[in-house]
């Protein structure tokens, strides 16, 4: 799954697309480059993959409006944990289950399970089973945009995979999803708690290989460069490796001064006096994404490179 929230990353039912699907259960072997064994739940029948002594069967069950996907993790088998146990029903596409070593320090390595929960672009809920004083328990990750909600890569190659993804707050903010750019994402497992971690320095070269690829994906569709919804993600991306006066230089030279999108919407009373002035409408764009990457940790408060 692309990390970018363009269209690469876009999650469309089958049903919305009016065909019939009926896909097999699927148990897919790790690839070359994988992280660890991959169940997808494509129908009624149960799924089973496995790592040494540790197994996961993803199956359906009743569930409050029909029925959903839970992840049952076994020992030597017998049962250790159950993910997605109480949950309400959720469509079987979109159900996967993964082996993967998110924590090194723990004996066995961690099953991360997702579903889908349906809509066009939205969304995965994800939680995780892991280890913690003699005893599993389930960690949950959150709700994020695509079917799987994270990417799995041991960006450092220090054996603890790391949980990758992009920050869903910049979507639809300035422009339709389409339109949009999220900045990446970054999250380790420590313990039972799963943390952000996209600004140590160990991944920014990852992080500018991203770049490198959102910038080459506009460059292929020019018009991007003109969108406020991708400027945002891509000024925030620059900032994560400190580029931010180069970002904010383009930015201001290139956004859409005619755009009245989500925060640049004129219907609200305190907007409209900005509005009906051409000046201070030009301006609302850079004042209101600024105030955004304040807001959510991408500048400092005083940032001269943002003025």
């Amino acid at each position: 799954m692309s990390r970018s929230a363009r269209a690469s990353h876009l999650v469309i039912p089958v049903f919305l697309l009016g065909l019939v699907f009926a896909p097999p259960a699927i148990a897919l072997d790790a690839p070359a480059k994988s992280v660890g064994p991959h169940a997808e739940l494509g129908g009624k029948k149960p799924v089973t993959i496995s790592r040494g002594p540790l197994s996961v069967t993803l199956r359906l069950v009743k569930a409050r409006g029909g029925e959903a996907p839970v992840a049952t993790v076994s020992v030597d088998g017998a049962r250790a944990i159950v993910l997605g146990a109480g949950l309400p029903a959720s469509s079987t596409l979109g159900s996967h289950a993964r082996i993967v070593t998110l924590d090194a320090t723990t004996p066995l390595p961690q099953v991360v399970f997702s579903r889908y929960t349906g809509g066009a672009h939205c969304c995965a809920e994800t939680f995780i089973a892991t280890q913690s004083g003699g005893k599993w328990v389930s960690v949950n990750a959150g709700t994020r945009d695509g079917e799987e909600g994270f990417a799995f890569e041991d960006i450092d190659g220090d054996g603890n995979v790391e949980l990758t993804g992009v920050d869903n707050r910049f979507l639809y903010a300035f422009d339709s999803y389409a339109g949009s750019l999220a900045p990446s994402r970054i999250y380790r497992l420590r313990g039972t708690s799963l943390v952000e971690v996209t600004r140590d320095p160990r991944f920014q070269p990852w992080l500018r290989a991203e770049l490198a690829r959102q910038e080459r994906e506009a460059n292929e569709n020019p018009e991007s460069w003109k969108s406020n919804g991708f400027l945002a993600g891509w000024v925030a991306q620059k900032a994560l490796l400190g580029e931010t006066t180069d970002a904010w230089s383009r930015m201001l030279k290139n956004y859409d001064r005619a755009s009245d999108w989500g925060a640049l919407s004129c219907e609200s009373k305190p907007k409209q006096a900005e509005c009906a002035d051409p000046e201070r409408r030009a301006q609302m764009f850079p004042r209101l994404l600024r105030a955004f990457l304040v807001g959510n940790g991408y500048l400092a408060a005083n940032d001269p490179a943002a003025r």
